[in-house]
């Protein structure tokens, strides 16, 4: 089903009736806009995408090894500080 040239022919259809209230003429005019932005939303899946769906959503984290939330160097520090306060 081709999406735009339907909504065209809603859009043409609603043109052309008189006997609407402006209030319904107003909801379908926002109910045609929220398909649109669905279908927009809908092109911009991972799958016609350049990038996979992995590498798409967020950005690069840092590498930094983490241990309970304390980096491992900072464990590293503090384990060499107290092998040389037993020594």
């Amino acid at each position: 089903m081709d999406v735009d040239s339907t909504i065209k022919k809603v859009q043409e259809m609603l043109a052309q009736e008189t006997h609407l209230s402006p209030a319904l003429r107003s909801m379908l005019d926002v109910l045609i806009l929220v398909v649109q932005l669905l279908v927009n939303r809908l092109s911009l899946a991972g799958r016609n995408s350049s990038k996979p769906p992995s590498k798409d959503r967020f950005p690069a984290r840092d590498n930094t090894a983490k241990e309970g939330g304390v980096s491992l160097a900072a464990n590293l520090d503090a384990s060499a500080q107290r092998s040389r306060v037993s020594a």
